[in-house]
């Protein structure tokens, strides 16, 4: 039996078996390659970046002096340079799509930016200045989210997702409110851990919380309707 030495020529559109298992993430339970190109370049483009963490530092420090001097311009100072909230679009993409793998990466470094914020809340208490203060009301003391919170909140959430997901730059900007109300809570029970009192810093920490659960969950509705969504 004879066999022809004449090789097949390699098809150019043909990905290599190991790049692929490489490239293939976060989503390793899809077979199609082009959705898994399409999310897997989504998932690297939600990561959490150096930027990201140095932006937290910077809003934390801003912020946590906003409360405790009561400065408008500060407050507006640190909302300006709060980072674009990527771990947060990563938990959406996670939730809609199904990957486990993305979705803790993505939490892991929206705590990790949280704990930058929260450290310099706690430095900023530890001053013990003004003597006499008391926190400005960003939100209702009796642990209910005003309205006007939420909706700002949310709005802001649905209209990042969606600019992110059309591309545009203006994405950044639009997530300034959900980074500012979040940040806010955060720099505000760090302040009320540093000055001894962390029974005050419950409601805070508690309120940041609920404000990332509602937009990670809500917020993964645009990717769904886009049809990032588990196949």
């Amino acid at each position: 039996m004879n066999f022809s030495s004449q090789e097949i020529p390699p098809d150019p559109n043909a990905q290599p078996p190991r790049l692929h298992r490489r490239r293939q993430v976060y989503f390793p339970h899809l077979s199609d390659p082009q959705r898994v190109d399409t999310l897997e370049n989504l998932a690297r483009q939600v990561a959490p970046t150096f930027d990201f963490f140095t932006y937290s530092l910077l809003a934390g420090a801003l912020l946590a002096a906003g409360l405790l001097l009561k400065s408008l311009p500060l407050l507006i100072a640190g909302a300006a340079v709060t980072p674009f909230m990527a771990p947060l679009l990563g938990m959406q993409l996670g939730l809609a799509a199904g990957s486990a793998r993305l979705f803790f990466r993505s939490l892991g470094g929206l705590i990790l930016g949280v704990c930058l914020v929260l450290i310099c809340g706690i430095v900023a208490g530890l001053t013990g200045y003004p003597l006499e203060w008391n926190p400005i009301p960003l939100s209702a003391f009796d642990f209910k989210l005003p309205l006007d919170t939420i909706l700002i909140m949310m709005v802001g959430v649905f209209t990042t997702t969606v600019l992110f997901l059309q591309e545009k730059s203006s994405a950044r900007i639009a997530s300034v409110a959900s980074a500012f109300f979040i940040y806010s809570e955060i720099s505000l029970c760090g302040i009320w851990l540093g000055r001894g009192s962390p029974v005050n810093g419950i409601q805070p920490i508690n309120l940041a919380g609920l404000m990332i659960l509602a937009a990670a969950s809500l917020g993964c509705i645009p990717f769904i309707i886009s049809g990032y969504r588990q196949a």
